[in-house]
């Protein structure tokens, strides 16, 4: 038989090829076995090196966003934090400055989950909601009622433009964590591998 070593940081592929994995950090190892519980580790290790994350409100640097997006704030149930669980009111709330005015400015998010796989993408554009024009300093806030996703690591971009092009997009910018939640008081959770997207207004009845 034969042996290949693949080393990489691409966890989509990482999942789909290698049953085994290990996880090194500065030539110590960390962790050894299934590789969906490796890729867990090395998502814990990185989430948690984030104060900004964390505290739910994360600065951008001028050299990423062009000086326009200035901040993002995540916010469950009204507060400000990197952590959410499935179905909670969640808010995000992007901070922007433009010396140049913008017509009709379409401010978007991608939630993707660990392996980069896209989620969730609205934008006001695809909900009929015009703004009329960014000049200056602006608050954009985007409320998700219920938000519908399952337990895990996610990452947010955001992006900034005119209804044509995108004039700025910024990927990435911030992480957060999402629990399972028992809404229907039940005491069983969603199977993971089978839900992605946390449904609850879901109803049974024998007809």
């Amino acid at each position: 038989g034969k042996t290949i070593l693949f080393v990489s940081h691409n966890l989509a592929a990482l999942n789909s090829l290698c049953n085994k994995s290990v996880l090194l950090e500065k030539g110590k190892l960390i962790a050894s076995g299934n590789t969906s519980e490796v890729i867990d580790r090395y998502l814990n290790m990185n989430y948690h090196t984030s104060t900004e994350t964390e505290k739910g409100i994360i600065e951008i640097p001028s050299s990423v966003s062009g000086g326009i997006i200035k901040r993002i704030k995540m916010l469950n149930e009204g507060k400000p934090s990197g952590h959410f669980t499935s179905g909670c009111h969640s808010e995000i709330i992007i901070e922007c400055e433009s010396e140049k005015e913008i017509p009709n400015p379409v401010i978007g998010i991608v939630i993707s989950d660990h392996f980069g796989t896209d989620m969730l993408g609205v934008n006001n554009k695809h909900y009929g909601i015009p703004f009329s024009s960014l000049k200056g300093k602006a608050a954009f806030r985007i409320s998700i009622r219920k938000l519908p996703l399952t337990a895990g690591n996610y990452k947010l971009s955001v992006f900034l433009g005119n209804g044509i092009a995108d004039i700025v997009s910024v990927t990435d910018a911030a992480t957060f964590h999402v629990e399972a939640l028992d809404v229907s008081g039940s005491g069983i959770l969603p199977i993971e591998r089978l839900n992605r997207i946390f449904t609850p207004d879901v109803n049974w009845e024998l007809i």
